[in-house]
């Protein structure tokens, strides 16, 4: 009989990020000893030995382009990781990133609930995980899967908006916040009529690198929204871990929105239902009053 469950799981070996070199026994025992992720392991030993000669140390484009292939993101020469602690921690309160930043070349982003966001050197990535506190861990940072969006127009044989826009309806008053990863062509939805004008715009970067970059998926979750309701005042986010997250929750709740859009999914942060640090900003969201609304993984 066919193993035919066994065929996914080949699958993702054959497409998973190549070892440095094969790892020796010794290896393996240090792997699993060490608080971190294996694939952060891996890319500080491929980095050790892909080093060029002294006085040289590698670009960071090198760099990138010797990592993209594990899925790790390299800006500046640095990795970008999350240190995460058990359920129910407080980052803030159990980790002191201010020492770990002068110990090691590492730049902390934000902290939220159990999670830490940072960049480090991948040169320094084992010994960093080996001075986090007990029950901390160094992982790859956690990025989102983008959710379709079907598309753009208020359709009225499905959701019956146009009546009330066109009767005033039209979120006259009303503050919406949309958060996403990628936000390209967002100046040109905006030239085109198709997105809020910057006068009830405002636009908050927590993530690397400029807003419009990546995708234009964000672009088209502001324009599906905005074409329901053309009159409300809007917040947009742009966010590149779990931790910033709550981050754009926190900011919302203190800007006074009322929605909060998010239509991106989330993978591994927690293992029951209504658990994570995502989980967590939409809970804080809608005990704060706010309609968190998201997708539902639709591809």
């Amino acid at each position: 009989m066919r193993c035919l469950f066994c065929l996914p799981l080949l699958a993702g070996l054959a497409a998973g990020p190549v070892l440095a070199q094969d790892p020796s026994p010794e290896a393996l025992r240090e792997m699993k000893s060490l608080p971190m992720q294996s694939v952060l392991w891996n890319a500080q030993r491929l980095v050790e030995s892909d080093a060029p000669a002294a006085g040289e140390p590698n670009a960071a484009s090198d760099l990138s382009a010797l990592l993209a292939p594990s899925g790790l993101v390299v800006v500046d020469g640095r990795v970008h990781v999350e240190i995460v602690g058990p359920d129910g921690s407080d980052a803030s309160l159990a980790v002191d990133t201010a020492s770990l930043a002068r110990g090691f070349d590492l730049v902390v982003d934000r902290s939220y609930s159990n999670r830490i966001d940072a960049w480090a050197n991948p040169r320094e990535l084992i010994a960093l995980a080996n001075a986090l506190p007990a029950g901390w861990v160094l992982e790859k940072a956690a990025v989102p899967t983008l959710d379709a969006v079907a598309g753009e127009g208020p359709n009225d044989d499905v959701t019956n908006s146009v009546g009330y826009r066109t009767g005033g309806a039209n979120g006259n008053g009303v503050v919406i916040a949309v958060i996403d990863q990628d936000w390209t062509g967002l100046t040109a939805a905006r030239n085109n009529g198709d997105a809020p004008p910057t006068s009830r715009t405002t636009q908050i970067n927590l993530a690397t690198g400029s807003f419009e970059t990546g995708t234009t998926h964000g672009t088209g979750c502001l324009e599906a929204a905005y074409d329901h309701c053309p009159g409300a005042t809007w917040r947009l986010y742009k966010v590149d871990s779990a931790a910033d997250i709550g981050a754009a929750v926190t900011d919302a709740i203190a800007n006074g929105c009322d929605v909060i859009s998010h239509s991106m999914s989330w993978y591994n942060l927690g293992w029951a239902d209504d658990s994570g640090a995502v989980c967590a900003g939409a809970n804080q969201a809608s005990n704060a009053g706010i309609n968190f609304c998201t997708s539902a993984g639709n591809r």
